[in-house]
């Protein structure tokens, strides 16, 4: 089944997460159409408080009016329902549905570009149609609808003035997309890894006018169910918000929660409050949070460590030999002698300092102190001079992730393999990255499609399988590479727009908008280092380019087949 939906210290989480200035030409929740936008792009976890003062208004029913003009009102008071909690938009029904009508049981996202439709069939009921790109859930959480048809049917009766009101109707509203641009905003919330050693961001969409107090409800919600087997969460059963909920003032925001706090032990107070810190100071003003029990004080955050690789982390070749760093003052961490090949491609560091490179049809490893290669994996194929291996990838708990005749496949320091087999995995593999925490991995198949999943884990923190594939957009036209740029937002390379000559690098919320910036001339391939928008292009001069203000520079003409290291 198809679900849809940090840089090291002393910067906080909220300034590393700004990035790149990229000139957007934006374009649509991923993979469809829509989400407008203009200007330069800004991050969508950078949060801001919603000061704009918009209110929208509509009409309430017209005396005489037809059971059309009825639901058409009644569409466009749910535009604007956000301003009035929908007080207009309930006087255009009758009876029971008055009340128990939840709008935001669930939201469904058309297309604005293209009108709906409205028609009386023949029972009477009006029936509205559109080109349905996106729904999003009670909790925020948006799952791509890939362009198909919304049919919702609207039943009227008279009151007992003789006008026409709607007597039953499908769950929640309709919105335009630019509706939803407007009324709500991508915010993640963090919950923890199995072994509560990292944060985990869960993007989702939630009302502007809800602020922080939306954010700390969403996050004692729990995780979305398609990142739930990678995570965990200090929130015990039945926390609630309690009082005012969240109280900001002075750079601060106090928390009150419910009694259920008062039974946790003073490590899981830490990583709750540890949680909601994460969360909260997305928002600028928050630089501190602080939470309570009652008269209880929850006390300080637990100090998780955050991902992070400077530029001076990269790795790459050289002249045969791996090395650190694409500058002149760069380090060799293994040479060629100890790999026993000059050909070697593709190096990948593990958390222990271990190198993992491509030799052919072979995964080589050296580690600390080790004067030779040994292989862990190989590879079945008649031509073995040919890489038919993907880039290795290894993840904080030390397996390292490849795909070999277009299946995933995952190897420890000895060689054992992990089963991580999917259902959604049946396209081929073209391109595979991990998060910077290890516990998501971004998938490009053959298909073409960039999808999403959690990785499934045991105690030891060895991978056992993979979540629901979220869809996050169509791979068609996708060069080499596929990196995440950030903890919420991935980066690509595409094939030039129509009457262009330079490579396109786009960058896409997971899942949510994407905007466009034009890449190097010649590149080929894009890598980043997943946690504050560092992003290189290699062209097939083996050059290494990064962006500059609004230009790309060469880094490097002489570090090939480079990466950035899971710390």
């Amino acid at each position: 089944m198809t679900r849809g939906l940090l840089p090291v210290a002393p910067m906080t989480r909220r300034r590393a997460l700004a990035a790149l200035g990229w000139s957007a030409a934006v374009g649509a929740l991923a993979g469809c159409a829509s989400l407008p936008r203009s200007g330069d792009v800004t991050r969508s976890d950078a949060v801001t408080k919603d000061d704009s003062g918009l209110v929208q208004t509509a009409a309430g029913p017209a005396d005489g009016a037809t059971v059309e003009q009825i639901v058409s009102g009644f569409l466009r008071a749910c535009e604007a329902g956000f301003s009035d909690e929908f007080a207009t938009a309930r006087s255009f029904l009758l009876g029971p549905v008055r009340t128990s009508w939840e709008p935001l049981g669930v939201v469904r996202v058309y297309q604005g570009s293209k009108a709906r439709v409205l028609e009386v069939a023949e029972d009477g009921a009006v029936r509205v149609s559109a080109e349905q790109t996106a729904s999003l859930d009670s909790t925020g959480v948006l799952t791509q609808v890939d362009g198909s048809t919304l049919d919702a049917s609207y039943s009227l009766a008279t009151n007992a003035a003789g006008q026409w009101r709607i007597v039953d109707l499908p769950g929640g509203i309709l919105l335009p997309s630019s509706a939803l641009t407007d009324n709500f905003i991508a915010r993640p919330v963090y919950f923890l890894t199995r072994d509560r050693e990292r944060l985990v961001p869960d993007l989702r969409f939630l009302p502007r006018r809800d602020g922080e107090k939306g954010l700390a409800q969403a996050l004692l919600g729990g995780p979305a169910a398609w990142l739930a087997p990678a995570v965990t969460t200090a929130v015990p059963k039945g926390l609630a918000l309690v009082d005012d909920g969240v109280v900001t003032g002075g750079g601060t925001a106090q928390v009150s929660v419910s009694e259920e706090a008062g039974s946790l032990t003073a490590a899981q107070r830490g990583l709750l409050v540890a949680q909601l810190s994460a969360t909260l100071t997305q928002v600028d003003g928050v630089d501190t949070v602080t939470a309570s029990s009652g008269s209880d004080d929850l006390g300080k955050a637990a100090d998780l460590p955050v991902p992070g690789a400077s530029p001076g982390a990269l790795v790459g070749m050289s002249g045969g030999n791996v090395v650190r760093g694409a500058s002149s003052t760069r380090t060799t961490l293994v040479t060629s002698d100890v790999l026993g090949t000059k050909d070697a491609r593709y190096p990948a560091l593990g958390a222990d300092g271990a190198v993992y490179v491509l030799s052919g049809a072979s995964l080589l490893r050296v580690g600390v102190g080790e004067r030779a290669a040994a292989a862990v994996l190989s590879a079945d194929t008649n031509d073995p001079s040919k890489i038919v291996m993907l880039p290795p990838v290894v993840d904080r708990h030390g397996w390292v992730w490849t795909a070999s005749a277009g299946a995933l496949t995952v190897v420890n320091a000895q060689g054992l393999r992990a089963e991580v087999a999917a259902d959604w995995l049946k396209d081929g593999i073209e391109a595979i990255d991990l998060s910077a925490e290890s516990e998501r991995l971004l998938v490009r198949s053959s298909g073409p499609t960039i999808t999403l999943a959690a990785i499934v884990r045991d105690d030891d923190g060895a991978p056992t399988g993979l979540g629901d594939a979220v869809r996050v957009l169509p791979g068609a036209g996708v060069r080499e590479g596929l990196a995440w740029y950030d903890p919420t937002d991935l980066c690509l390379l595409a094939d030039p727009s129509d009457g262009e000559d330079a490579p396109v690098v786009r960058r896409v919320q997971v899942p949510g908008t994407q905007a466009a910036s034009p890449g190097a001339q010649g590149a080929v391939a894009v890598v980043a280092n997943r946690v504050d928008g560092t992003v290189l292009l290699t062209d097939g001069s083996r050059q290494v380019w990064q962006r500059v203000g609004a230009t790309w520079r060469v880094i490097s003409t002489d570090v090939s087949d480079v990466s950035y290291p899971l710390v």
